[in-house]
């Protein structure tokens, strides 16, 4: 039947009753259809997903990280080059435990080749540094692919690995980034090292150069040479007004190189590098948020505040404490803008005169979440050294774990301005090593690593 269209006598347009169904028809269909609507979007999603998901599974892309193995304890036979006056039989045993990613792909920590170049170890937590006893040093972050060695950025071919204190590198970090080693896997699945030169360097791969970088410049045997007593006779513990005992673990820490870590301009941290156990810091200025720092140094804080306050000196609090590195990037350019404005300097001069105040970001203490800003004026300013609290501080931070960081008289090593509301905690053996030596930490880290 064809649709049937009529006028009534008033002009109003009308429809056969078999078109109004035709219309209903269409409307309930719509109206089906939207409803239904996400459901298909849900089906096709659903069924992308597994279609992509096994395409990247093939081509061997992985979506979702897979759990850490644990690590299976293997041996490293590690060779010493023959005639070597450290080690007269030219080989070394050592049980090391070795990290395999769930992939396969093999790690071996940096330890294992202590026999070849001697080593200290600072740091905590995510983030570690060798000093060789040579006087080089690398720094490596926890999941990070970047490192720094002797102030040179490298790139590794995996990320490192930090688990139970030990820094694990992929095996191609030992064979192709270190000139002076071989390796090798036996018949029986051990991996032997050998060491085939005198000196052992790293090598800096970019586009257009190749430098080698001295890890070691001898062989040093497979034991450290003793420390001299003034690095092995403990501190003693020094006599305090208030009731400090429940402080003490925290001023006086029992693994007191851990927090050895130096940060400066050639000592880089990466970008995402953040203290996993930042807590608010109780002294933070009124009028600012929360300031936070690594919890043992917190502790610390805590304690040399009860203490300053007990001394008469109830005015002094802290103006900063961690930093992450997009924060101290923003406080960087702000300065070198304010620079180049006030001298009308090119960008380049005014970076150089900001770091001598505001470091660049990724050689800021700051982000160690292990310093903090601390004093009594409305700001920052050198002429706090002239307020009695800041001679208090100055006499015995060292006894609660702190260092003044930047002191007057050593910027050309530091690189940083005399700041004297900036301290540092080292924990209380170190840092009273370094108040009746003299030192900055740089200064002081190159005596107590060369011992």
């Amino acid at each position: 039947m064809k649709t049937q269209t009529v006028k009534n006598a008033s002009g109003i347009r009308k429809t056969s009753s078999l078109d109004r169904r035709r219309e209903n028809r269409r409307r309930e269909n719509r109206r089906r259809f939207f409803s239904r609507l996400p459901a298909y979007i849900l089906i096709f999603a659903f069924f992308y997903a597994i279609i992509s998901v096994s395409y990247l599974a093939v081509i061997g892309i992985k979506l979702l990280p897979g759990h850490s193995a644990k690590p299976k304890e293997t041996i490293v036979k590690i060779e010493i080059a023959p005639k070597s006056s450290s080690n007269k039989n030219g080989t070394y045993k050592k049980y090391i435990s070795q990290f395999m990613t769930p992939d396969g792909k093999p790690y071996l920590p940096i330890i294992a080749i202590n026999p070849f170049s001697e080593m200290t170890v600072t740091g905590s937590g995510k983030i570690r540094s060798f000093i060789f006893y040579s006087g080089e040093y690398a720094n490596f972050s926890d999941g990070d692919i970047n490192a720094v060695v002797n102030g040179t950025n490298i790139s590794l071919s995996a990320p490192c690995h930090i688990m139970n204190g030990e820094v694990y590198l992929p095996v191609d970090f030992y064979t192709t980034d270190i000139i002076g080693i071989s390796l090798e896997i036996d018949k029986n699945g051990y991996y032997i090292l050998r060491k085939t030169a005198d000196k052992l360097e790293y090598t800096q791969k970019t586009a257009s150069v190749e430098a080698s970088i001295p890890l070691t410049s001898e062989i040093s045997g497979n034991t450290k040479p003793g420390r001299p007593d003034d690095f092995s006779d403990p501190v003693p513990k020094p006599d305090f007004i208030s009731n400090l005992s429940d402080y003490e673990k925290y001023m006086n820490p029992e693994n007191r190189d851990d927090y050895l870590i130096l940060v400066n301009s050639t000592h880089s941290v990466s970008n995402d590098y953040k203290p996993s156990d930042l807590t608010d810091i109780a002294d933070t200025r009124k009028d600012r948020d929360a300031q936070q720092m690594c919890l043992v140094a917190e502790k610390a804080l805590e304690a040399l505040y009860i203490e300053m306050r007990a001394n008469g000196f109830t005015d002094v609090s802290v103006t900063s404490g961690y930093r992450s590195y997009y924060t101290q990037e923003y406080l960087f350019n702000n300065s070198v803008n304010s620079i180049m404005s006030r001298d009308g300097c090119s960008e380049a001069e005014a970076k150089k005169k900001a770091a001598v105040g505001t470091a660049p970001p990724g050689t800021s203490e700051h982000q160690t979440g292990l310093c903090c800003d601390m004093h009594n004026l409305d700001t920052a300013k050198q002429s706090f050294a002239d307020e009695a609290a800041a001679k208090w501080l100055a006499e015995n931070a060292h006894k609660f774990g702190f260092i003044l960081r930047y002191q007057k008289d050593k910027q050309d090593i530091t690189g940083i301005m005399f700041e004297p509301w900036h301290f540092r905690y080292v924990g209380r053996y170190h840092a009273t090593k370094m108040y009746e030596y003299k030192m900055c930490l740089e200064e002081y880290l190159a005596k107590y690593k060369n011992s």
